[in-house]
């Protein structure tokens, strides 16, 4: 088929959990056969990218400039404001783009298009109606990411803001699952939660991988360590470390006073950083160039995630390097792995805080976790898993 994809920004380096699900895509396809031109959204100015790396995802592509502000790094509360008075979510504005549109147009003046493949839900809104079939990479349920976020806020302005836009996506989503050809979602979870929301889409598991081979097994870090991986600029992550800094960490150093709880990714928001500078045992790292040598590190991965949706590569990662893991169960949702032998799981501090005081100190259970996380990963969630389920998928349509 010849395919457009659409993507909301470069996919490659690969260095966060969503575009090493789209690189995966789009290798896959690629690998099936597909003629991919890839379209990406860019902030102006954009350089250096790796052009020869990227032909190995795509037959060819081009940079679309597009300033949309970072969801969670910038408030925007001008753009916010102006959705309000959009029966279209926020979002789907953010990443509405003119110039997008026109190379679409310009595209199909070359020759058919036999799909539109979009990252996420709201990249549709720059597909006009009877343009080509729609095909949709979530890795999200969109929905599902905001009423979890209502669940835990308690600012009233902030939860009457959330609580509209969540009406407003719950409508949108469903529009553009009954529009899509399909839907391609990361896991049976999220499958069931688009089934209920509408029932005549018709939606196909592409789970989240990792090249195993790319992991190399390091059950043995420094156990003074903690770490939580993963870009500080998205507001789910922020909770997630303010859940473990708040609520969980002063006890474990109570006990631990040596702990160091390390939190690698893209550096937070400068409120949010200065929030927590000078707390004892907390560390930023700020963007790392490898996250393998940070994970190498850890004795111990902990994924206190409360908000979102979708599966976590930051799970998948660490379970490949044969690290123990401990999670809310919303923070291993969809993946699989079993409470007590591939992963431990507790939502609340107090169960949080006991997990993790166990493992730091059983070397050897630590060990047995991490091994039978990376046999997970390596049965379930290589490669190969994402090119059967995408080319099942796309041999059911159309």
């Amino acid at each position: 088929m010849r395919l457009v994809y659409l993507s909301l920004n470069v996919p490659y380096p690969a260095d966060n959990g969503h575009k090493i699900r789209t690189w995966g895509v789009l290798r896959a396809l690629k690998a099936e056969g597909h003629e991919v031109t890839l379209l990406c959204l860019a902030p102006d100015g954009l350089a250096d990218v790796d052009s020869a790396a990227l032909k190995e995802g795509c037959d060819a592509f081009e940079l679309i400039p597009h300033a949309a502000p970072a969801a969670s790094a910038s408030p925007d509360y001008s753009g916010r404001l102006r959705a309000l008075l959009s029966p279209a979510p926020y979002s789907a504005g953010r990443f509405a783009s003119p110039a997008l549109r026109a190379r679409l147009a310009d595209l199909r003046a070359a020759g058919p298009v036999d799909a539109v493949v979009c990252d996420t839900i709201f990249m549709t809104v720059n597909v006009p109606r009877g343009f080509a079939p729609i095909i949709v990479n979530s890795p999200d349920v969109e929905h599902v990411v905001l009423a979890r976020f209502l669940a835990h806020e308690h600012d009233l302005a902030r939860r009457a803001y959330a609580g509209i836009e969540l009406a407003k996506t719950r409508r949108w989503e469903r529009a553009v699952c009954r529009r899509a050809a399909v839907v391609l979602v990361c896991s049976d979870t999220d499958r069931d939660v688009i089934e209920r929301l509408c029932p005549r889409a018709r939606v196909a598991v592409v789970p989240n991988v990792i090249d195993v081979e790319q992991y190399a097994a390091a059950p043995d870090g420094d156990p003074s360590i903690v770490l939580y991986s993963g870009g500080m600029d998205w507001y789910p992550n922020q909770d997630a470390v303010a859940f473990f800094a708040d609520r969980i960490l002063p006890e474990l150093r109570r006990r631990y006073p040596i702990l160091r709880f390390v939190v690698a990714g893209r550096t937070p928001p400068a409120a949010f950083h200065a929030r927590y500078r000078g707390r004892p045992g907390v560390e930023f790292t700020g963007r790392v160039p490898d996250m393998r040598t940070e994970i190498a590190r850890a004795g111990l991965c902990v994924v206190p995630i409360r908000i979102g949706s979708g599966t976590r590569l930051k799970i998948l990662e660490a379970a490949a390097m044969a690290k123990a893991v401990v999670s809310t169960r919303v923070g291993a949702e969809g993946l699989g792995f079993r409470d007590g032998s591939e992963i431990v799981l507790a939502d609340e501090p107090p169960a949080f805080i006991d997990a993790v005081t166990a493992l730091l100190g059983d070397h050897a259970r630590r060990r047995a976790l991490g091994q039978a996380a990376r046999r997970r990963v390596e049965t379930a969630f290589g490669p190969a898993a994402l090119r059967r389920s995408l080319h099942a998928a796309l041999r059911a349509w159309p």
